[in-house]
């Protein structure tokens, strides 16, 4: 391996690979002579050539990095962790790079799904929890972050430098409508240079976004334009910085729920509703309000839910109310664009599904019943049902109101989220033409379809899911559901939530995930009366969740 080395020019491409071969090499040279320190040095001083090299695949640099790290990590002593992490997290961005379709990068973040977790628990493992917290930011739901950049608001780059601010908006609005696939449909399947001279469009786009970008940050005052500031932010929100010990947070595999709900109260909502001191706040009056932003195999279960359900006082809704976020760059910008009324309600009702061979939703029509006699005295209130509700007329529609109520059928697509949509009369409402409006002071998204909120398992840290792509399209409060819910029950959920939101005359955006609370609260007292068991029938009032603000 050494003699290969030797004779590889290092501007060669094959360069990185020999280097992070031979880095291995020494590697497992050292795990069988664990005495050997030289084979240690040599192999971690190999891996970080390799990942910082100026040329190879950003894959292959990515793959040297982890490995850099992982040993560094076991090796402290002879080795500091941290800038091996800090390099994979800075080749990301070119693993998903925004040259390439939103698919594509999906596909290549398959490969560091489990980056975010992995890189955080190195910076905690050290005390340093702002990095933690940093990288957790960085390294999760790239796509979508990647999107909300586009999208960013450029004011003060205007007032100061208004001909590189249009340039600026104008590349970044082109490569949102290429990178979601807006071109596709005028590109005939068989015409293969016009697909390719697309591509290459698309690439320059992307080059030419990069260069204009590093051109802006090197202006004075600039430095960080485009990036969140989450320390700052959440500095200004009172929150202080403390660190926990970190526990398994399911010890093997539970065999009911309701253990799975018990052992994520014992092990991650107690603890964190002792630290802010709620569980000792015994007045009376509105509870707290946690936004969970969660990573990894939590994403997938209701937190929400957590507590012991043969005993009082040991819920977490007995003490807060509880809503989510993918990252809290995405709550941040959320709560930016967000209007603080909800002033305008488009519902859209579909209770037949043709050509879809989907069962009929009557439940549809009654939701729509129960949201007018709530609201339509406080809104502006619009339907459309049936033959009226065409994806071209609903997408019409709520660029004039603020909110929008789905009651119908919807499909997630994990492979491409772009394709995730909604089934309307004549066709699928695609949340790519809802990502490709410019969406802005919009207030609530109540998604009555089943599994809305339900993401990929093999990207956990990506938030693929319907619910989450509202939020990025400029919806700032989501009502979604983790799995398939009960059609009878989805009318009662949403006559209590608008009756709740509406009962003071006005309805507010930030009192959406108090409505949800309430709503659920009294789905389980409802099933207690029917004779059912009540707050044990999880699988009726848990898949009802809030995500945003």
């Amino acid at each position: 391996m050494n003699q290969a080395l030797k004779f590889t020019n290092s501007n060669d491409f094959h360069w990185p690979l020999r280097l992070k071969n031979l880095g291995l090499c020494y590697w497992t040279q050292f795990c069988r002579v664990p005495g050997r320190s030289e084979s240690l040095d040599n192999a971690v001083n190999y891996l970080r050539e390799a990942a910082t090299s100026a040329f190879g695949s950003p894959q292959l640099k990515l793959s040297a990095a982890l490995e850099w790290g992982r040993i560094a990590a076991q090796h402290s002593h002879a080795s500091d962790p941290i800038p091996a992490y800090q390099v994979a997290l800075s080749l990301i961005t070119e693993v998903a790079w925004l040259g390439n379709t939103v698919e594509k990068r999906y596909i290549g973040l398959h490969k560091v799904r489990e980056l975010a977790m992995e890189a955080a628990a190195v910076a905690i493992d050290v005390d340093k929890y702002a990095l933690a917290l940093e990288w957790l930011e960085q390294a999760r739901s790239v796509v979508w972050n990647q999107d909300l950049q586009l999208r960013s608001p450029v004011d003060e780059l205007t007032s100061k430098h208004p001909v590189l601010a249009q340039e600026f908006t104008s590349i970044s609005s082109e490569l949102l409508r290429v990178g979601n696939g807006s071109q596709e449909s005028h590109i005939s399947k068989s015409s293969v240079a016009a697909k390719e001279e697309a591509a290459q469009r698309h690439r320059r786009l992307a080059e030419s976004y990069a260069a204009l970008l590093s051109r802006i940050r090197k202006l004075d005052g600039f430095e960080n334009f485009m990036r969140v500031n989450i320390d700052a932010a959440l500095s200004k929100s009172g929150v202080r910085e403390r660190g926990f010990s970190r526990q398994s947070m399911i010890k093997g595999k539970a065999n009911h729920f309701e253990t799975t709900l018990a052992t994520l109260w014992n092990n991650l909502a107690k603890p964190v509703l002792d630290l802010l001191g709620y569980t000792n706040d015994t007045r009376s009056g509105q509870l707290p309000h946690i936004t969970w932003c969660l990573t990894g195999p939590l994403s997938f279960l209701p937190v929400h839910a957590a507590g012991y359900y043969d005993r009082p006082g040991a819920k977490l809704s007995d003490f807060a109310v509880s809503s989510y976020a993918p990252t809290i760059g995405a709550l941040l910008a959320a709560k930016a664009s967000s209007s603080e009324f909800i002033s305008s309600i488009l519902a859209v009702g579909q209770s037949e599904s043709p050509g879809h061979d989907l069962k009929p939703l009557p439940g549809a029509t009654i939701e729509l019943a129960n949201i007018q006699r709530h609201v339509a005295k406080l809104s502006q209130h619009t339907e459309l049902v049936g033959g009226k509700a065409t994806p071209m007329a609903v997408l019409n529609e709520m660029k004039h109101h603020n909110s929008v109520h789905f009651a119908c059928h919807a499909r997630q697509n994990v492979t491409d989220p772009n394709k995730s949509g909604f089934f309307l009369h004549e066709g699928e409402l695609a949340l790519t033409s809802i990502r490709k409006e410019h969406f802005e002071n919009k207030g609530l998204a109540f998604l009555s379809a089943c599994q809305t909120a339900t993401g990929d398992k093999e990207l956990p840290d990506e938030a693929v899911h319907l619910a989450s792509g509202m939020l990025m399209a400029g919806f700032p409060s989501v009502v979604a559901t983790m799995w398939s819910v009960v059609d009878d029950d989805a009318p009662f959920v949403v006559d209590r939530f608008y009756k709740e939101l509406s009962k003071d005359g006005v309805m507010r955006t930030d009192q959406v995930a108090r409505a949800l609370h309430y709503a659920t609260q009294a789905l389980r007292e409802k099933v207690k009366e029917d004779g059912g068991s009540g707050d044990r029938w999880f699988s009726r009032w848990v898949p009802y969740i809030h995500i945003g603000m």
